[in-house]
């Protein structure tokens, strides 16, 4: 019987855990923004300036004539954005840089607000990465020739 009631007094603490849990992580990620950089013909640059300014990539590796996603903390923006702008320029890249995330841990937080089950955050996760997947591939018949289930 008592073992039972440690078992009770456990399950209700979890919820609880798991929300200062989220709180936690998201917080590590307050005033981040990530943006998406186009490269050009040459990443040199681009890399010198990321491991200038030591930023978390979300790309595993710069790709010439593709782009990078990075995690950018507030102060470092106005220094990191002038530096990126003036490699752009430089390089005669044309393609604007992409806000994805304004604020990394108010996404963190919206998105835990929005999910109810850690199930459906996994499911919101593939769908994402599936969806954003599409935008890498300029012809469609490439994913319909992949696509194994049907309706």
């Amino acid at each position: 019987m008592m073992m039972l009631g440690c078992v009770f007094g456990l399950l209700s603490v979890l919820p609880a855990l798991a929300v200062s849990l989220k709180d936690a992580s998201s917080i590590l990620y307050d005033n981040i923004k990530v943006f998406r950089i186009p490269t050009g013909h040459n990443t040199s640059k681009l890399d010198t300036v990321v491991s200038q300014y030591q930023l978390n990539r979300w790309t595993e590796r710069t790709l010439p004539n593709s782009h990078v996603d990075l995690e950018v903390p507030l102060p470092k923006l106005a220094n990191f954005t002038n530096a990126i702008n003036a490699i752009l320029a430089e390089e005669g890249i044309t393609q604007p840089i992409i806000t994805m995330h304004e604020d990394l841990g108010v996404s963190i937080r919206q998105e835990f607000e929005g999910a109810t089950s850690l199930s459906e955050l996994k499911i919101q996760s593939k769908c994402s990465s599936f969806y954003s997947s599409l935008f890498h591939y300029p012809d469609f018949s490439i994913l319909q020739a992949a696509e194994t289930w049907h309706h």
